[in-house]
């Protein structure tokens, strides 16, 4: 990662010199910074086991506790929509952060949102609350914690002209 004034040139920028048609020309290729790949990595594998437990969970083969179980079946087509847009929403940011384009920012952020806005209406309504154990209580507000610093690092990237 770079200094808030801007990313150091031997982390963020190759220079490289191209020949084109006989003549020399100076291009500047675009490194990706280590979080970068972290950020992909982790959201790419969570993406994958998330899709995971959702087909689990509704091919019935995962075991579920009662509130779970009655969490699940109060879900309907809209709730499942919702869902799966998310991780689609995550995943095709993950892409646009792993070739530095500026658009990652507002398709992480909207899944943010759509996550965060689904939450008063699923403890109300689906009763999200009692299918929650401790665990997965810590779990989620360590992701909600997450996901923040990672649109907060994206931001940053976007300031510093990284992502173009």
């Amino acid at each position: 990662m770079g200094s808030e004034q801007g990313p150091k040139s031997n982390e963020t920028f190759v220079r490289s010199a191209v020949v084109d048609g006989g003549r020399m020309e100076s291009t500047v290729r675009k490194r990706r910074p280590k979080w970068v790949w972290v950020i992909c990595i982790v959201y790419a594998l969570a993406s994958v086991f998330t899709t995971l437990s959702m087909v689990m969970v509704l091919r019935g083969s995962l075991p579920l506790a009662e509130g779970q179980r009655q969490y699940f079946a109060s879900l309907d087509l809209v709730d499942h929509v919702l869902a799966f847009s998310m991780v689609g929403l995550n995943l095709a940011g993950v892409v646009m952060l792993f070739i530095l384009r500026r658009q990652a920012f507002g398709l992480m952020l909207t899944a943010f949102i759509i996550g965060v806005v689904q939450v008063p209406y699923h403890i109300v309504a689906k009763h999200w609350l009692a299918a929650m154990s401790v665990a997965g209580m810590v779990g989620a507000v360590l992701g909600w914690g997450l996901s923040i610093a990672v649109l907060m690092y994206i931001h940053r990237l976007q300031r510093q002209g990284i992502l173009r």
